[in-house]
C-alpha cells in the first residue's frame, strides 16, 4: 500500500513541478517558487517546522546539509528571502526546469570539470556582491559526506556572510535510496550568520553534521 500511495505522491509532485516551474519560467515571480516548495512538501506528506529567521536587509551564502530531494522544497518554503541555487548541470537539461532555474538566477556546475567549478564559483562571487542569496549544499550530493570548499571560498572573496541552515527529518520522509515516502515532520533550523574566518569550515561542519 505504501508503494501505491507513493506512486500517487510522485505523480502529483511531477504535476506540481511542471505547473509551478512553468509559472516561474514565464512570469519570473518568486511567489510561484514558494508555492512550488509548499506543494511538494504537501504531496510528500511533510509537515514543516521552522526555527529562527533571517533578519535585516543583508544577503547571504546559505549553506545547508543535504540528505533528501525534500530538502529543496523545504528551503523554498521555509526561508523568507528570494533564493538562487548552485545546481548540478544535468538539471539544466530539463527544458521547463532549466528556464525556471535561470529565472531564479541559479548557476549550474559540472562537478567532474575543474574549469566548470571554477567558473561557477566566480559567477556566484559576482552575483552575491550584487545582492543575491545563494543556496549551496557543501556536501555536494544527497549521498555526500565530505564538505567541499567552494562555499567558504565564495564567502572569503565576496565578503558576504554565511548563513547555516540545518534540515532535520527529510531523509526519514524520503531517503536518497528509496522511492517510497514516509510522511513525517521536517525541522528547518536557521542559525545566526557568520563572517568568514579561517576556522569557519569546522564551525559549519559542527552545526550541519
Amino acid at each position: 500500500m505504501a508503494t501505491l500511495i507513493s506512486v500517487f505522491r510522485w505523480f502529483f509532485i511531477a504535476v506540481s513541478t511542471i505547473l509551478f516551474g512553468s509559472l516561474v519560467a514565464t512570469t519570473g515571480s518568486y511567489r510561484f517558487a514558494i508555492l512550488w516548495g509548499k506543494a511538494l512538501l504537501f504531496f510528500s506528506g511533510a509537515a514543516l517546522s521552522v526555527k529562527g529567521t533571517i533578519k535585516g536587509e543583508e544577503n547571504y551564502i546559505i549553506v545547508a546539509n543535504h540528505s533528501s530531494f525534500i530538502d529543496i522544497p523545504a528551503l523554498l518554503a521555509a526561508l523568507p528571502v528570494k533564493l538562487s541555487w548552485l545546481v548540478k548541470k544535468s538539471l539544466f537539461l530539463i527544458p521547463f526546469l532549466s528556464s525556471a532555474m535561470k529565472k531564479l538566477g541559479s548557476v549550474s556546475v559540472d562537478r567532474t570539470d575543474t574549469r566548470s567549478k571554477a567558473s561557477s564559483i566566480l559567477r556566484i562571487i559576482k552575483e552575491t556582491k550584487n545582492g543575491k542569496n545563494f543556496v549551496i549544499f557543501p556536501e555536494g550530493t544527497r549521498k555526500g559526506s565530505d564538505f567541499k570548499e567552494g562555499s567558504f571560498l565564495i564567502a572569503k572573496k565576496s565578503k558576504v556572510k554565511i548563513l547555516p541552515v540545518r534540515i532535520e527529518g527529510s531523509a526519514d520522509i524520503l531517503s536518497p535510496k528509496s522511492f517510497t515516502f514516509h510522511p513525517g515532520k521536517i525541522n528547518v533550523i536557521i542559525y545566526e550568520p557568520m563572517d568568514y574566518s579561517d576556522d569557519i569550515k569546522n564551525r559549519i561542519v559542527e552545526i550541519l553534521k
